[in-house]
């Protein structure tokens, strides 16, 4: 799944990725040909495995009843070795996209013939931003087995300390991405959510690092929660989308989706570009912010929407 995700974010990757599936299908390969021998490989492996399970197969009854306490906890396929050669596994994969993000995309290293920059920078925001969820969930699972393994938590530190290191690298993308392209709710929405998934990582990177217990990421998490939400609350949200499009002369405006914005972003049209109100109401868009009927409905956000299009407008608020 990492290598699915990590392909799709990296063109560079994709293609080496490719251009190895080339090399082993050629060949190509037959696919009935293929299941069989898989089938008979899982028939055979057991027996191959005979001589390793000799000293299980041979102990007593008793001993096979008896938990074997030494190797610590263990959910089902998942254990301390799995986990150690698991973490093994992903700490390469993420040092080779951080190693080439680093080299291509800070480093201004030249792409591959074939790759655009456009085409490296400008995607995989959203596949990256899977890759560190994933990584996070895996993360939580892991920490039963750290325990007096000094080596298993050194290794999980490194990947999350790498998956930090990934979302940053996703949020550049997504910002090389709207710089080129605008800023809409769904983008700004990825914005704050690789932000929170950031920090959360960032908080399970200091809980293992401290050693501390599975109630404090709780509560720090809760704590990241409720400080976005709040701060969102107060934030014109479309007012931003507006300005930073309005603001951008190489961004091509989207006037229908301006107008879709709604009342939050008609004071910033109408200070920058007045044109886009009249094509608004061409189109059956309000273009006026309405005033509460009585003071029981007044709200600050409304008061400061409609004197800020005033002045904007030159009219009565």
């Amino acid at each position: 799944v990492f290598v699915a995700l990590l392909g799709a974010a990296n063109p560079v990757l994709s293609g080496w990725i490719e251009a190895a599936a080339r090399r082993v299908t050629q060949p190509a390969l037959d696919i009935d040909r293929t299941v069989f021998w898989v089938i008979c490989a899982v028939a055979a492996w057991p027996a191959v495995r005979l001589t390793a399970m000799t000293s299980r197969l041979g102990a007593p009854a008793v001993a096979k009843i008896q938990p074997d306490l030494s190797r610590g906890p263990s959910l089902g396929v998942v254990n301390a070795r799995s986990v150690l050669r698991a973490l093994a596994l992903f700490n390469l994969l993420f040092a080779v996209q951080t190693l080439t993000d680093v080299a291509y995309l800070w480093g201004g290293v030249r792409l591959p013939e074939g790759v655009t920059y456009a085409q490296y920078a400008h995607g995989g925001a959203y596949p990256l931003a899977c890759v560190a969820v994933l990584a996070g969930v895996f993360a939580l699972t892991a920490q039963s087995f750290l325990p007096g393994r000094p080596v298993l938590r050194a290794m999980l530190l490194v990947w999350l300390a790498q998956t930090v290191v990934l979302m940053v690298s996703a949020m550049l993308r997504l910002d090389l991405y709207v710089d080129a392209y605008g800023l809409t709710r769904v983008r700004f929405a990825g914005f704050v959510g690789m932000a929170m998934v950031a920090a959360g990582i960032a908080a399970m990177l200091m809980q293992v690092w401290q050693g501390r217990g599975s109630a404090w990421l709780i509560a720090a998490l809760a704590m990241i929660a409720v400080a976005t939400f709040y701060a969102l609350s107060l934030v014109n949200v479309a007012g931003v989308i507006a300005r930073y499009n309005l603001d951008r002369a190489e961004v091509s405006l989207d006037i229908y989706y301006m107008c879709g914005l709604g009342d939050g972003a008609l004071p910033a049209i109408a200070a920058a570009q007045p044109d886009i109100l009249a094509v608004c109401a061409s189109i059956g868009v309000d273009t006026g912010i309405a005033a509460p009927a009585d003071w029981r409905e007044w709200g600050y956000r409304n008061a400061r929407l409609r004197a800020s299009l005033a002045r904007a407008t030159g009219g009565d608020a």
